[in-house]
C-alpha cells in the first residue's frame, strides 16, 4: 500500500515496526504523523535504519567506488540508505511526527560478505536493483576499474581467512504516541 496513504482506520494498532523503510519515504513526517494516528493511545512505533555510510561500510565502499567511475548514477535528492544514520536525525524527525518517549539506540553488528566475488554479485543482485543496468553498461573497462577500486577500498575489512567481514551498524527507535 501507498506509504504516504495508509488505508487503515485511525487507532488501529497496539504497535508498528518500521524496518529498514523510513529513509525510501518521500515525505517521512507525513508517514509518521499518519502511523501516530494508527496506534492505539499509549502505541508505540519501533523504527530501525542502517548507521551512517562511515559505520555501515557494506554499502559505502562499493557506492563510493561506483561513484568515483559514475558520478551522476544517482540522481540528485535520491533517498539514501543511510538518511536517518545519525541518531539526532531519527530523533528529530520523531519528534516533528509529534511522537514521545523517543529513544534511539545504535548497535553494531558484523555481517560476514565472504569472498570479494560474492560481496559484488551479491550487491548486485539485490541492493544494486536501480543502477546495475547502468553500471553493467559501462563497459569493461570501467567496470574493471569500479571493481579495482573497490578491492582496495574493502581490503582493509578482510579478516584473518581472506574473507570479507563488514561492521554494520543499526539504529533502533521506539517512541510513543499520546
Amino acid at each position: 500500500m501507498d506509504s504516504e496513504n495508509l488505508g487503515f482506520r485511525k487507532a488501529s494498532f497496539n504497535k508498528v515496526l518500521c524496518q529498514f523503510g523510513l529513509m525510501f519515504f518521500p515525505n517521512t513526517v507525513h508517514v509518521l504523523k499518519q502511523i501516530n494516528d494508527l496506534l492505539i493511545k499509549g502505541g508505540k512505533l519501533v523504527i530501525s535504519v542502517h548507521g551512517t555510510s562511515e559505520c555501515v561500510p557494506y554499502f559505502s565502499c562499493i557506492m563510493n567506488s561506483i561513484l568515483k567511475s559514475i558520478p551522476d548514477i544517482r540522481p540528485k535528492g535520491s533517498p539514501s540508505v543511510h538518511t536517518f544514520g545519525n541518531p539526532g536525525d531519527s530523533y528529530i524527525t520523531l519528534e516533528n511526527a509529534c511522537f514521545y518517549d523517543i529513544s534511539v539506540k545504535k548497535y553494531t553488528y558484523f555481517y560476514k560478505a565472504g569472498t570479494f566475488d560474492e560481496y559484488w554479485s551479491d550487491y548486485m543482485s539485490s541492493t544494486a536493483n536501480s543502477i546495475r543496468s547502468t553500471i553493467e553498461s559501462e563497459g569493461t573497462h570501467e567496470l574493471s576499474t569500479i571493481k579495482e577500486d573497490l578491492k582496495i577500498n574493502a581490503n582493509k575489512f578482510t579478516d584473518k581467512t581472506g574473507l570479507l567481514n563488514f561492521p554494520w551498524d543499526v539504529l533502533i527507535a521506539t517512541a510513543s504516541n499520546k
